[in-house]
């Protein structure tokens, strides 16, 4: 069957490699991808809420340290969300 024929080798050596790729397909199909996702959440602490001033003022004074105590707040606020940008940041 086999024969010295040159031309007749490069048929016999394709059929061969086609059928070791054959037989090494079904190894491809054993592997199981799994994927998973984790949840990250931000730290609680700069979750909360702002604090905001109590009270209402009723003097221009009140009104004064009213406006003093909100830029406060909003400051403090300013910095959680810088914290939570820094967060996000490492994260990634």
């Amino acid at each position: 069957m086999l024969s010295n024929d040159p031309r007749g080798r490069p048929i016999l050596l394709m059929a061969l490699l086609i059928a070791t790729l054959l037989v090494c397909l079904p190894g491809c199909a054993l592997f199981e991808r799994r994927v998973t996702t984790v949840k990250m959440l931000p730290p609680v602490e700069l979750t909360q809420d702002c604090p905001s001033p109590d009270g209402k003022p009723k003097t221009n004074g009140d009104l004064a340290r009213y406006a003093q105590d909100l830029k406060g707040s909003l400051a403090l606020c300013n910095n959680d969300k810088a914290a939570l940008r820094a967060w996000a940041e490492g994260t990634k």
